[in-house]
């Protein structure tokens, strides 16, 4: 949803939001790019505090809660740097164990 709202007032042929994922060794990485009006280094700070909002509607609790079930999963999440415009998040988790294959004989 931060990404949507960031490029909706971005002019058509503008409005981009990128989403990759990859897996890397035991874990698997999801990054979501706008390319938005980026945020302040003070809002980056802060972003993942519970009831920060930079926003006139909301109460900041989304990416607070993301931050949760990540952790939750024993992964992390995390505000990547961009070289032009916009901003970027990125999570990261453990590749889920295949339950019979770590069931012995």
């Amino acid at each position: 949803m931060n990404a949507l709202r960031a490029v909706e007032k971005q002019p058509e042929m503008r409005r981009r939001i990128d989403i990759e994922t990859e897996q890397r060794g035991g874990q698997v990485r999801v990054s979501v790019r706008d390319w938005g009006s980026g945020i302040s280094q003070q809002v980056a700070e802060r972003m993942f505090e519970p009831f920060f909002t930079t926003k006139a509607v909301g109460i900041g609790m989304g990416l607070a809660i993301c931050r949760r079930i990540v952790d939750a999963h024993a992964g992390k999440i995390w505000k990547q740097d961009v070289e032009r415009e916009g901003t970027s998040i990125a999570f990261e988790l453990p590749v889920a164990q295949d339950p019979s294959e770590t069931q012995s004989a």
